[in-house]
């Protein structure tokens, strides 16, 4: 064989093993691959009554309820979600990616169970969400955002993310540094916003306990009592069927169409009331530094009023029948049959204008859920 067909030998030797590796390897990427997405998916059996514990370090959470019995768990780069059991009949099943595949990059998790299913999930900084389930469920997160829709049952716990929840049938109790947003809440919600964040909530059916530090408070339609506690913001609170009680301090305060009794006190901002008071209820109104004012409308009760302002002036309409003499700049008197002393309404300003009037065109807010 001359030099040139030897040459050519080789080169063909060469290009076949090089082809070769090339499949080897293609073959191999598929592999690869495959095992990547068949690995990123898992499915266990709950037992009846267990609870599953979600936990991921690395990205979002998204638990959706569904009526099988089962717990499946994706991830979104093909990694193995590390699908544990716990021990029947207090099962605990827990869910979370594998720490040792971390390699500083996200991964979101998804997790489809029984609507039944008790749940409790840790976060980081990914963002929760949550929809479909009946029973309890706990989240702790440092600083992502929390979404629940139809649940049963809530307790968040977040440094700094805002959480909004839609439709609870059950309690709900909310501590965060970012805002709060409920609507439709089926039992008493505690909720505290303890950094910066505004609160809103509508149509509750348990009591309203609010704690906010800088941010505004909106509350619209509650059939329980309402509580409310606010610095550097202010509040808004309007058709309520029990007891309203707020205090502010540097934000102002607007109350309109409240059943229950009202005690409504803040330092350096104004009180406005505005609405139908009711028969046997009492109105403590109170403002350092504002004025404080009444706006009733002409149908109003009888009541005994309690006028003071100290270093402003004072306005009413309602023709009073005095009590006891104008002195020290409180006027005490009755309406009518003064309610027979059980309708109370007491309007007081250190430095702000008193002004308790009647107003055909007074506005109310529409309470129709």
């Amino acid at each position: 064989m001359n030099g040139t067909g030897h040459m050519t030998l080789v080169l063909l030797l060469l290009a076949h093993t090089t082809a070769a590796q090339t499949v080897k390897q293609q073959k191999l990427a598929s592999f690869q691959t495959a095992v990547r997405q068949s690995i990123g998916r898992d499915e266990r059996k709950l037992e009846r009554g267990g609870k599953v514990y979600i936990r991921n370090l690395f990205g979002s959470i998204i638990i959706t309820g569904w009526e099988r019995d089962t717990v499946e768990a994706t991830t979104d780069d093909g990694m193995s979600p590390g699908i544990v059991f716990g021990q029947a009949p207090n099962a605990i099943l827990t869910v979370s990616p594998a720490e040792t595949t971390r390699d500083g990059h996200r991964v979101n998790l998804n997790v489809s169970l029984s609507h039944s299913a008790e749940i409790e999930v840790e976060s980081v900084d990914g963002h929760v969400q949550i929809g479909g389930t009946t029973s309890r469920v706990v989240v702790r997160t440092r600083g992502g955002n929390v979404q629940a829709t139809h649940i049963g049952s809530l307790i968040v716990t977040s440094q700094r993310g805002s959480v909004r929840v839609s439709g609870t049938t059950g309690a709900i109790t909310i501590e965060t540094g970012g805002s709060i947003s409920v609507e439709d809440v089926g039992g008493n919600l505690v909720a505290k916003s303890t950094s910066n964040g505004d609160a809103s909530v509508t149509n509750a059916r348990g009591l309203v306990d609010l704690s906010v530090v800088n941010g505004g408070v909106r509350v619209r339609s509650a059939d329980g009592d309402v509580r409310v506690a606010s610095i550097n913001s202010g509040v808004d609170i309007a058709c309520v069927k029990g007891r309203v009680e707020v205090s502010n301090v540097n934000g102002s305060i607007g109350l309109s169409n409240i059943g229950g009794d009202v005690d409504a006190t803040t330092s350096n901002s104004p009180i406005e009331f505005k609405g139908a008071i009711n028969a046997g209820r009492r109105y403590r109104l109170k403002s350092h530094a504002a004025s404080v004012s009444m706006a009733l409308s002409p149908d109003t009760p009888g009541f005994t009023a309690t006028l003071s302002s100290y270093h402003g002036g004072m306005e009413t309409v309602f023709p009073l029948t005095v009590e006891s003499p104008f002195s020290n700049r409180r006027l005490i008197g009755r309406y009518k049959d003064g309610g027979d002393g059980r309708t109370l309404v007491q309007l007081d300003s250190f430095n702000g204008t008193i002004k308790l009037i009647k107003d055909a065109a007074v506005v109310t807010t529409n309470c129709r859920r």
